[in-house]
């Protein structure tokens, strides 16, 4: 807390008739409540009421700092001040003692801190908000879990009206009421936390203004109209279940039976939505039937006051041409381009099981601040999903895209721009474990250790050709071995199946950037769709990269550990009886197929126990993977592998789901195939492409 002039206390406040009047009124509320259970209403217990709001799995666990997940903040006011000297005037200065605490998954801390706090009578606050790290600052906000309004000067009457324009639908039926001690909290559980990034943050601070003004009427609150207060998103609340300003003067424990915050649920009523809310705002309305995120964003953009950009055109000539014209990052600060390149390329080869997460991360602020564009570092991050994912070694650890979509939006919306630009380099290979190797920065090898000009282009095209190479990709098709790029035919089929709509539209129907839409909607778009839908695309087919990762793994996992190989071979056999020996021997790094055979021969009998007592989970998760592949191949030969990673961040049951849905017959050909041991040539795949192109 910051230091403070001493303050003085009011002699006509909180004396004894303040308490009985406000104690009554609190009982009043309460037994209103209690008896309101015709219209829904129901005691809810403080655990299962932040257990609704952060759900398990939300959180960070306890004693995991590694998991890219956030944590929510206490704090205790403990009613003590401590004196920091004086100002030039002399008033003495103070400062308040606050404690802070963390809750992790599970919120196991939540009933000791509720004991403190009726024991000692000290007051905890905790916001519907989850943080990154320790601090409660905004700038280190996760997501918002719910908008949490608070309602004063409250009695019987005002309550009465509150239930009642619920029930009318005149204000938002909320789905927690909380008796705080001297007022009410009206929750709106959110039915999915939103992000609080910089694009959304001001569009929310606008939303619960708006909605603060709605329920806080002349019916719901006895107040004058200008005692109404509007607090901000980021405002901390009583906790529920911990003492109220009801049991007398802070930190001093004296009553026997104490006065604690108590909540109510109306259970019929799901989580909110923002296109829900929006819906009772009167001059929000017409962006009730957007995207919730789509919406605040607009709410965002209108409440910034922005100089028309014809206007600014005349203002700014060359701050148009730079930005608008030539599309040049906007404001700040930014690397070259090398640094973005580099750290691509650290992180692929750096990354390991536990911080996964934070390489994407890293990446994503490096793109930021290197003036990357956001479709290009989507493509480069989900592009590493099948490298990242090949690390783990047990099913319960897999690298998914939900992690990856996660992780970029530390991109904030731009490049040069939001929180994105205060995470150091150190920061950032602290958290990815990871080194870039030397410091970033503008500077330039002395004149001496250079190479001339020809040779430097030289050795560029060398190193290109061979991260090439590596990757299995060209530079003349951007990596796209299948023909026009995904975004290009995802904006060209929304563009054909939806006539008529805005570039606005089309974008969130696509799913992409308005630029993105009018980077490909020129012209002649039509023929172009219509080519690349119809080309005769043969791409070549070798092990996915999924495999020969696993490969390498497994020859530095078992190098000088040959018992534990053959087992593992063993299983895999097991669990694979349709598999070859020789996709089985590029799956475990051999050169020949004889060396599984070998291995088989040999070990006859342990592989019979393995097949009586083979590991259920194991199984299925081998069962499940292969399905995936088959699931991915099918997403290639369609051309669609952007829908089914959107489909992944759900999980792999949903990806598998995905491609069943969209292409029964190619999916079920692939999986026909490989449940009898075969393995396609080009001409067949090619085949069963063609069929697909024919049924659409």
């Amino acid at each position: 807390m910051p230091v403070s002039r001493k303050r003085r206390k009011s002699s006509s406040e909180h004396d004894g008739r303040w308490y009985e009047n406000e104690r009554h009124a609190n009982q009043v509320r309460n037994e209103k409540l209690f008896d309101a259970y015709r219209l829904g209403w129901s005691y809810c217990d403080p655990d299962t009421f932040y257990h609704a709001m952060f759900p398990d799995g939300t959180l960070q666990k306890k004693g995991n700092d590694s998991d890219g997940k956030p944590n929510v903040i206490v704090l205790e006011d403990t009613g003590k001040e401590i004196e920091r000297g004086v100002d030039p005037k002399g008033n003495k200065l103070v400062k308040r003692i606050m404690h802070r605490y963390t809750l992790h998954d599970g919120l196991e801390e939540l009933e000791e801190l509720r004991k403190l706090s009726i024991e000692q009578n000290t007051f905890m606050f905790l916001a519907p908000v989850s943080y990154y790290g320790k601090s409660r600052s905004s700038r280190n906000a996760r997501y918002l879990h719910a908008i949490m309004i608070d309602l004063d000067y409250v009695g019987e009457r005002e309550l009465d009206n509150l239930l009642h324009q619920m029930e009318r639908g005149a204000i938002p039926y909320a789905n927690y009421l909380v008796s705080s001690g001297t007022g009410l909290h009206v929750v709106y559980l959110l039915e999915h936390p939103v992000p609080l990034m910089t694009r959304y943050v001001t569009g929310l601070q606008v939303l619960k203004r708006e909605l603060t003004d709605r329920v806080w009427n002349a019916n719901t609150s006895a107040s004058d109209p200008d005692k109404k207060q509007t607090q901000g998103i980021f405002q901390g609340f009583r906790m529920v279940g911990s003492a109220t300003k009801l049991n007398g003067d802070i930190g001093n424990p004296k009553i026997k039976q104490p006065y604690v915050a108590e909540c109510f649920s109306h259970d019929a009523t799901p989580p909110a939505t923002i296109p829900y809310l929006l819906s009772f705002v009167p001059k929000l309305r017409g962006k009730k039937d957007m995207d919730g995120l789509a919406a605040l964003r607009e709410l965002t953009q209108e409440a910034r006051k922005k100089t028309p950009i014809a206007q600014a055109k005349e203002l700014w000539p060359e701050w148009y041409e730079r930005c608008v014209v030539n599309d040049e990052p906007r404001g700040g600060w930014t690397y070259g381009r090398a640094g973005y390149d580099r750290v691509l390329s650290v992180i692929r080869d750096q990354a390991s099981v536990d911080h996964r997460y934070w390489c994407i991360f890293y990446l994503a602020v490096m793109a930021n601040k290197c003036g990357v564009s956001y479709d290009e570092l989507e493509d480069d991050a989900y592009g590493l999903l099948d490298r990242f994912d090949a690390l783990s070694v047990e099913p319960s650890n897999r690298f998914t895209a939900n992690d990856v979509a996660a992780a970029l939006e530390a991109f904030e919306g731009g490049s040069a721009a939001g929180r994105a630009r205060r995470y150091t380099q150190g920061f950032c290979e602290r958290k990815a474990a990871v080194s870039y190797g030397e410091k970033m920065g503008h500077g330039s090898n002395p004149p001496d250790k250079r190479l001339p000009k020809d040779l430097s282009l030289e050795k560029a095209r060398m190193t290109r050709d061979l991260n090439q190479k590596a990757h299995g990709t060209n530079w003349w098709d951007n990596g796209n071995r299948d023909g026009a790029p995904t975004k290009a035919v995802q904006v060209w089929k929304t563009a054909s199946e939806n006539p008529g709509l805005s570039m606005s539209a089309l974008a969130r129907v696509a799913g992409v950037s308005r630029p993105t839409v009018y980077k490909w909607l020129k012209p002649g778009w039509q023929n172009e769709y219509k080519k690349a839908m119809s080309q005769d695309r043969r791409p070549t087919y070798r092990p996915h990269r999924v495999i020969e990762e696993q490969a390498e793994q497994f020859k530095r996992k078992y190098a000088n550990d040959r018992p534990g190989l053959v087992r593992a071979v063993l299983r895999h056999v097991a669990a694979h009886p349709w598999e070859p020996y020789e996709q089985t021997a590029v799956f475990f790094g051999f050169r020949r197929a004889a060396e599984v055979e070998r291995i088989v021969r040999e070990n006859e009998d342990l592989l019979n126990q393995i097949k009586i007592g083979i590991d259920d989970e194991h199984q299925a998760w081998n069962t499940e993977t292969d399905d995936y592949f088959d699931a991915m191949t099918t997403a290639d030969l369609m051309g669609k592998r952007s829908d089914l990673m959107k489909a992944r961040a759900l999980g792999v049951r949903a990806a598998i789901e995905w491609a069943r849905h969209e292409a029964p017959d190619l999916f079920e050909g692939l999986r026909a195939a490989r449940s009898a041991g075969r393995t396609l040539t080009g001409d067949e795949l090619a085949e069963l492409k063609e069929k697909y192109i024919q049924s659409i």
